[in-house]
């Protein structure tokens, strides 16, 4: 994009009007406004910025109105990059709550994410993964959920891109017993264990973006259930992420019994893979993250 900024901005080229080169122009254009936004400009391209700049204010209405509208894309995607990139060193770095600030600035547009599935189906985006956390993308149609399932000695940053949630969360007692190995992405992977517990009453909300991101902690709101009050997305940071051998694999569960020996505790009682839940792979075309970036 850099050499064909510099080709289109010399001065013998004052104007293009075939379609080939008007779109060549459109994202040259962007490119170089990208470039200037999110990137140190070298020395060499500072002329040829400005002579296109100078091409751009004599070319026709409809030509700037398309300059305007893919040097903002471009701009959009630098800044989204960015943000992404730093959400991971963060993250990276243990500095969990900085992460967690540095998602509030995260969008569905930056990230490339445009629709969700046809209900019932869950979608989800992988983003990035190594031993130390993964970054994903849920994309819930309304009137879809993710059943109650834990997060065994992990945290969990959520930050809510658009749409409407119902969250339905249990702390994780310390006592709790050792349940069965089963994973959340995996439906061939159908524990048959009834590994019981006791809980203290639900907290259930509702969030609705924009708003600040969502955490859980080992203990913290380990267990919860997300349903889809409308069609939401949820950008989700894990560290450590879900690893069957090492003893984090994904748990479901159901309320055996609200109401034990007159206390408020509420049983759980862990299930095999829920009938009805279908996560789908979706492709990811958004800015990338991780080591070296």
């Amino acid at each position: 994009w850099l050499k064909m900024a510099q080709y289109l901005a010399q001065p013998r080229h004052p104007s293009v009007c075939t379609a080939a080169a008007h779109r060549r122009l459109v994202m040259a254009l962007a490119a170089l406004a990208a470039l200037a936004g999110g990137l140190p400009l070298v020395p060499q391209f500072a002329l040829h910025g400005s002579a296109v700049a100078r091409l751009s204010v004599r070319a026709p209405p409809r030509l700037r109105a398309s300059v305007r509208r893919y040097a903002s894309n471009g701009e959009a995607a630098v800044a989204s990059k960015a943000v992404l990139q730093r959400v991971y060193d963060l993250s990276a770095a243990g500095q969990l709550p900085e992460a967690a600030a540095a998602m509030d600035a995260l969008t569905a547009e930056g990230l490339a994410v445009r629709q969700v599935p046809q209900a019932p189906d869950v979608g989800y985006q992988h983003v990035y993964e190594d031993h130390a956390m993964s970054i994903g993308i849920f994309l819930l149609p309304r009137g879809s959920a993710i059943p109650l399932h834990d997060h065994p000695g992990m945290t969990v940053l959520s930050k809510l891109l658009f749409g409407r949630l119902r969250v339905t969360s249990y702390d994780m007692p310390a006592d709790r017993p050792s349940p069965s190995k089963t994973s959340m992405l995996n439906p061939f992977s159908r524990g048959r264990s009834a590994v019981r517990f006791r809980c203290q009453p639900a907290r259930t909300t509702i969030v609705a973006a924009p708003c600040s991101t969502l955490r859980l902690d080992p203990l913290c709101g380990n267990i919860h259930e997300f349903e889809a009050l409308e069609d939401t997305v949820i950008f989700d940071v894990l560290t450590p992420p879900y690893n069957d051998r090492a003893g984090r694999s994904c748990h479901y569960y159901s309320i055996a019994d609200a109401s034990l020996d007159g206390s408020d505790e509420v049983e759980l009682v862990e299930i095999p893979w829920p009938q009805g839940l279908s996560i789908v792979q979706c492709a990811y075309s958004g800015p990338e993250c991780g080591p070296h970036q």
